[in-house]
């Protein structure tokens, strides 16, 4: 039987959601995480909708097992408005709670949970448990995917202004020894990706910005520099990020 310690943490608390700050830089963020599940049937649409298995029975494991099996409900609820996020889950009877930091923003008002290993046929979710995992055939069978970051941030390349997450290196070439051009961090550097790639590296225009002298429609642009970046570590965390309100 799965022990009280795992059964409480494996389910965890989601805190009300915040208003968007004022500025653009990006909010609910990857963090450690290596991907978001969805709801199959809106991969074209993933905004104003809170991916969450809804009225469905969906078994958590420990250690990536089949022993220890908790079951994983939530009521339904369809769009991402206020009253939505009580993301109520029963294990055992006992109505517990989603954390917030479990979701990531991937689109206008889309919220999806994050995923922070992959096993083969597991996927780590709620991270603050470090055992709970859910097997990617449950997923499928419930109207579930999963997509990892490097995937996703290719997929919106062109579509996107994304920001540096931590110190980034801008290279010369697609090489971590090759010339380091800068160093980025921080919301005053707009990332746009040319659409060239290779593995892991992304050609990118870097623009140091300072708002302070912007306009509504354009930010003042200090400096520009072309060159290759990272968008994911070899942890397979992703290194840039967007606006989804922005």
């Amino acid at each position: 039987m799965i022990s009280s310690i795992f059964r409480n943490s494996c389910i965890l608390m989601l805190l009300c959601i915040m208003p968007l700050a004022a500025s653009n830089y990006p909010t609910y963020l990857p963090d450690d995480s290596i991907g978001f599940i969805y709801e199959t049937d809106k991969i074209d649409s993933l905004g104003e909708h809170i991916h969450f298995p809804r009225n469905k029975k969906i078994i958590l494991t420990e250690n990536n097992s089949e022993e220890n099996e908790i079951y994983m409900f939530s009521s339904e609820c369809e769009d991402a408005i206020q009253n939505c996020w009580d993301n109520s889950v029963y294990a055992d009877n006992r109505k517990t709670h989603i954390l917030n930091d479990d979701f990531v923003s991937v689109d206008y008002d889309g919220y999806c949970l994050k995923y922070y290993a992959n096993r083969g046929k597991y996927l780590r979710i709620l991270d603050k448990t470090k055992s709970c995992w859910v097997s990617i055939n449950e997923l499928k069978a419930n109207g579930l995917s999963y997509k990892d970051w490097k995937s996703f941030i290719f997929d919106i390349a062109n579509q996107k202004v994304f920001y540096p997450l931590n110190n980034l290196k801008v290279m010369e070439s697609a090489d971590s020894t090759g010339k380091i051009l800068t160093e980025i961090s921080g919301k005053n550097f707009q990332i746009k990706l040319t659409g060239k790639s290779s593995q892991s590296w992304a050609e990118a225009i870097v623009s140091e910005c300072d708002y302070s002298k912007s306009d509504y429609y354009e930010p003042f642009v200090i400096r520009k520099i072309q060159g290759w970046i990272k968008i994911v570590d070899d942890n397979r965390n992703v290194t840039i990020w967007f606006s989804p309100k922005g």
